[in-house]
């Protein structure tokens, strides 16, 4: 993730503000005309501005020309006692000493100059002007050796400068600037006040381009709380601004790379990869380097997705070339986080836990708490699929405890109550405004009603009959205020009860998104699962965020045991039973060793029955599951089914297996009835679905009817030879197609599996 900060752009404009107004005339002359002034008498002072311009003008140009002039300033200053000229000239030496990369000199030669500075007594524009830029260029020379504290120590003291002076354009940057510190550190909380203190001083002084900054910057906090919906709506707002008033293609780079992230989060890899490229297009146009790393490395994760490892070895090794000759290591080690997760996937398991190694180094090197527990979670995964547990387990529990201080739900809470509050504020204002407006419009309709009484005492005898409608409009007027009062007085509480109820909407939605994460948590890996079958698919798509179809794989006794369930409702209620379902299988296979389908089944109802005191309670909710072993040994596939069928394809061939009228429970258990054992001959290639009732009873097309099993069946075998990523890709579209005609809801969550069984 890119961030946007000002350092750069401030202390260009500062150049100019920190200097007399001789400085700025002469800023503006060639280095032709500077050295004839030079060659004239002059008064010491100006000859030191004089050389100090010069100085200036040969900074890109010609770096031993501007030493020889800043030198003979300094050296000029501190004879006639100079202060002002000496201060700008050891700046002005620091900004040589920062392009040839030595920062120690530059950050000692600044801070000569902020020592200096402190003695200067008048001309207090002049002296403030000076602290911003030396504080500013203070902190982004500890920012990019990655020296966090002194970084937030400087530019706290330029935004504290930036109070006394009222330096608007300034102050914004100095919040963006500590936001991004904050952010570096894992301090989210402290990140993100920065941020839309930026933002709502940015909206309040009309600075688009500060607007823009710290949009992205926000997005990019609520990406790594996993918001991305939120994410995604302030990069677009960030967006909107650089397409019509913003003209910034450093910023616009950063924002069309970052929502290529937030897609890819969201798994709409084809927009994720729309928006990656247009950010390299751009970032190759201008030549932005660290532009050209982060699109690189949002392709290479693309085609990652699209099991292309080789072509985002390719992407990725572009990028970490880039991001080392640049010498950005937050750069490098996101890049080598990405080049280990490749190997893993290529079972090159030393290389990955190489370059995972060197990303947590490196991340820890510079203090990045966000690198910093993705490192620790890139370990233990590399760790597990090369099969050392305890290894894996150390890096998850650093992880775990990582992510617990980065995204507890205590930061949560105040992450939410920082947006909460600047929303809040936000619209006080706009109430603000429109009681200025309102108490205006009234004001003046006072004077039109004086007007009109004076009118009226100069034609009274005349016009009696004028002056009695005139008072009745007015009355009536009178009335018609106080009727809108009392309806903006009801509307003004209905907006706040809309605020109350969204903020528990939010709370709720975040409470059921953390239950998402737990659940995904629990299910299959899909490493495991490729170590398992041949190949295989899942289409699995809940209704809500949480879902009550889950599927279980697990090996145990030389046998593949999979399975798809479909628990009673869905949504939350159906990730509860879902969980109780899983625990309760593994358990009966692992710990009761019950290693027969039907066997399995017939323990599941007991354990639901007893788990949810069913004979007690009379509690009804029931699972629907399909469950299959595989023993390649006796190349024999064994299922039993409760109420889900199985489909088998051999030699082109289909048979569907189906499954016994009774569910998982204590109708199973009161009817005292076995479920049914069905054995399969495999030796032969075989093809075997699994699926929930999700998909066959999804209403949609031409004439909102039914999906149906039987065209369900239809489409899974008439694209049997097809692969199973492509068979996957295939169903996706097939119901957004059915759903989309007539614009259909989802009715139930769906699941399917395919898996290609091994021949041996």
């Amino acid at each position: 993730m890119r961030y946007i900060s000002f350092t750069i752009l401030l202390c260009s404009i500062l150049t100019i503000k920190s200097f007399s107004q001789t400085f700025t005339t002469l800023a503006k002359q060639n280095p032709d005309s500077l050295k004839t002034e030079l060659s004239k008498e002059h008064a010491d002072t100006t000859k030191v501005l004089i050389m100090l311009n010069l100085g200036r003008h040969y900074l890109e140009k010609d770096q031993k020309e501007a030493d020889a002039y800043i030198g003979k300033a300094l050296e000029l200053s501190r004879k006639v006692k100079f202060l002002r000229g000496e201060i700008n000239a050891l700046l002005r030496q620091g900004e040589l000493q920062m392009k040839q990369n030595k920062f120690d000199k530059a950050i000692a030669l600044m801070e000569q100059a902020v020592v200096l500075n402190k003695k200067v007594v008048s001309h207090k524009k002049e002296k403030d002007a000076a602290n911003l830029m030396l504080f500013n260029r203070l902190g982004g020379i500890y920012y990019a050796l990655s020296d966090y504290d002194n970084a937030l120590k400087n530019f706290k003291e330029a935004l504290e400068v930036t109070k006394e002076n009222n330096d608007l354009i300034v102050a914004a940057t100095c919040m963006a600037n500590i936001g991004v510190i904050y952010d570096e550190q894992g301090n989210y909380t402290q990140a993100l006040k920065f941020y839309f203190k930026g933002l709502k001083f940015a909206e309040a002084h009309n600075q688009p381009a500060n607007k823009v900054n710290n949009l992205i910057n926000i997005s990019t906090i609520y990406d790594q709380q996993n918001n991305t919906k939120l994410a995604i709506q302030y990069a677009n707002q960030a967006l909107e601004l650089l397409n019509t008033k913003v003209n910034n293609d450093i910023s616009k780079i950063t924002c069309l790379g970052n929502l290529g992230d937030f897609y890819f989060k969201e798994k709409k890899y084809d927009k994720s990869l729309e928006y990656a490229n247009q950010s390299l297009k751009l970032a190759q146009k201008v030549d932005d380097k660290l532009g050209l790393v982060y699109a690189y490395r949002a392709i290479g994760k693309v085609k990652i997705v699209e099991k292309k490892l080789q072509e985002a070895l390719i992407d990725y090794n572009k990028a970490l070339e880039i991001s080392k000759a640049i010498g950005d290591k937050q750069a490098t080690v996101t890049v080598e986080r990405e080049v280990a997760y490749t190997y893993q996937k290529l079972k090159d398991f030393n290389k990955a836990l190489k370059f995972a190694k060197n990303s947590l180094k490196d991340a820890e090197e510079i203090g990045s708490a966000q690198d910093i527990k993705d490192g620790y979670k890139a370990l233990a995964d590399i760790f597990e699929s090369k099969g050392q547990t305890d290894s894996s387990y150390y890096y998850y529990k650093k992880f775990t405890l990582r992510k617990d201080q980065l995204f507890g739900e205590k930061n949560s809470r105040e992450l939410n109550n920082i947006r909460a509050n600047y929303d809040l504020e936000k619209k006080e204002t706009e109430i603000v405004l429109l009681k200025k407006d309102r108490a205006l419009t009234k004001a003046k309709a006072e004077a039109k009603v004086k007007r009109q009484r004076i009118i009226q005492y100069f034609f009274i005898a005349g016009f009696l009959a004028v002056f009695f409608i005139a008072f009745m409009l007015y009355r009536n007027n009178i009335q018609k205020q106080r009727a809108n009062q009392l309806l903006q007085n009801k509307s003004d509480e209905i907006f706040q009860k809309n605020i109350q109820i969204n903020a528990q909407n939010e709370a709720i939605t975040s409470s059921i998104n953390y239950a998402q994460r737990i659940q995904k948590a629990i299910l299959p890996l899909e490493d495991h699962i490729a170590s398992m079958v041949a190949d295989y698919f899942l289409f699995n798509r809940p209704r809500d965020i949480v879902s009550g179809d889950f599927y279980w794989f697990i090996e145990h006794q030389n046998k593949c045991f999979f399975s798809v369930i479909d628990c009673t409702g869905h949504g939350v209620p159906g990730a509860f039973m879902s969980m109780l379902g899983n625990t309760a299988l593994t358990n009966i296979v692992l710990q009761q060793g019950i290693t027969e389908p039907h066997k399995i089944l017939n323990q599941l109802s007991k354990e639901v029955d007893f788990l949810l005191q069913q004979h007690v309670t009379q509690n009804s909710d029931s699972m629907d599951v399909a469950l299959c072993a595989v023993d390649l040994q006796k190349k024999e596939l064994t299922y039993a089914g409760a109420n889900n069928p199985m489909l088998c394809i051999q030699n082109g061939e289909m048979q569907v297996v189906k499954a016994d009228r009774m569910p998982i429970g204590k109708e199973q258990v009161d009817m005292d009835r076995s479920y049914t054992l069905h054995t399969i001959d495999i030796s032969t290639p075989t093809t075997v679905y699994l699926y929930t009732d999700g998909c066959q009873d999804q209403f949609g097309g031409p004439e909102g009817k039914k999906f149906k099993s039987s065209r369900l069946r239809e489409l899974l075998f008439s694209n049997n030879h097809l692969s199973m990523n492509e068979q996957q890709q295939l169903i996706e579209k097939t119901m957004d197609d059915w759903m989309a005609i007539g614009s259909r809801a989802q009715v139930d969550d769906m699941l399917i599996m395919g898996v290609k069984l091994k021949s041996e």
